[in-house]
């Protein structure tokens, strides 16, 4: 099974770049599988720079060069499927021409969703992102959703012959054991960057601090200017920005922590929870894309986004309960290893595959 993988690889850490990693990285122990990958990650940029005019530039740039790539991808190696992720926004376009192209060559394509916003682009059919959304769906021979959400939408609108719901997931072989309970840290990873919900965690942090040892740590990768404005709006010893780590290092900072909390203004399914979930960590984030299914029923805390109230609520209400920290820590645990283990969720991208090739 030969499958070309059109998805971002490290650097720059994050969710959809570390997902590709693990995917490759599980099946290079497969004797039925082979995956080669045309990486998209935006490197000419930093992961903070969002200026429309370079993005747009660097980004027309990059779509010929990869274009181009898979174009002799497809002629060469001529593989059975080709599977592209999407975060949506402007990559939409690039979605466009890189699903039309393997289709007009014979290529069955897999279109995967890996942000929170795709129903509200099936439900808005006047917008240019939601056109091109849609027409990428229209030309993939299938579309995963991560989310019940977006796979919700897609049948609803039309894509229900099309569409399959697979969750992400966490490799739990690359995680340490979980040494925490008694550190008082809450710890944030990922980007640092507005959307993540930084100044309102900071805002929540200043209403809640105390005398008592409880820290908050903030690990991922922050510009200079933004941590110099988030220095002076809380200026307090009980805040530290650790900056970008390896995976693994971040990981060995998640075992030894009490609380892992995101409360990003958007997401897809992020692998940050999912690893502390694996973790067995209390988990505190918004109810944003795949976050409320993945800590329903007992297995973390789900607050509104960008409510700071809610958000200082639901970190005190857990830094002053151990009990309650250790019940949700053990429920998320058996809730990953249920439902998110990657041998079980390879399996699932393996009989898509093998389905598409068939056809």
């Amino acid at each position: 099974m030969r499958v070309c993988m059109v998805s971002p690889m490290p650097p720059p850490y994050g969710g959809i770049s570390h997902w590709t990693s693990m995917i490759v990285d599980h099946a290079a122990t497969k004797n039925d599988v082979s995956i080669s990958v045309i990486d998209i990650s935006p490197r000419w940029r930093d992961v903070h720079d969002t200026g429309r005019m370079k993005r747009a530039f660097g980004g027309a740039i990059q779509l010929v060069r990869d274009a181009l790539r898979l174009f002799f991808q497809l002629v060469r190696r001529r593989p059975h499927v080709v599977h592209l992720t999407t975060p949506g926004g402007m990559a939409v376009v690039r979605d466009v021409v890189m699903l039309g192209m393997s289709k007009i060559l014979g290529i069955p394509s897999v279109y995967h969703i890996r942000f929170g916003r795709a129903p509200a682009l099936l439900a808005d059919h006047s917008g240019m992102e939601s056109l091109l959304f849609c027409l990428a769906c229209h030309l993939a021979s299938k579309v995963i959703a991560i989310d019940a959400a977006t796979y919700v939408s897609l049948t609803g609108s039309g894509y229900e012959n099309k569409s399959q719901l697979i969750p992400n997931c966490y490799n739990g072989a690359s995680l340490p054991a979980s040494r925490g309970g008694a550190s008082k840290v809450v710890l944030y990873i990922g980007w640092v960057i507005p959307t993540k919900g930084i100044a309102e965690l900071l805002d929540a942090w200043k209403t809640i601090e105390r005398n008592d040892g409880w820290r908050l740590i903030l690990v991922g990768p922050v510009d200079a200017a933004f941590k110099v404005s988030l220095e002076q709006h809380v200026a307090s010893t009980a805040v530290s920005f650790a900056g970008e780590m390896a995976h693994a290092d971040a990981m060995s900072m998640l075992a030894e922590a009490d609380i892992l909390v995101l409360p990003s203004h958007s997401e897809g399914f992020p692998n940050v929870v999912l690893e502390g979930m694996a973790l067995g960590k209390p988990v505190l984030a918004t109810a944003v894309g795949a976050i409320p299914e993945m800590l329903s029923d007992g297995a973390g805390v789900v607050v509104p986004a960008k409510n700071t109230p809610a958000l200082s609520e639901g970190l005190r209400s857990l830094m002053d309960d151990p009990d309650r920290r250790q019940l949700l820590g053990r429920q998320a645990r058996v809730r990953a290893q249920e439902r998110y283990s990657l041998d079980s969720v390879f399996l699932s991208y393996q009989a898509l595959w093998r389905s598409l090739s068939r056809q």
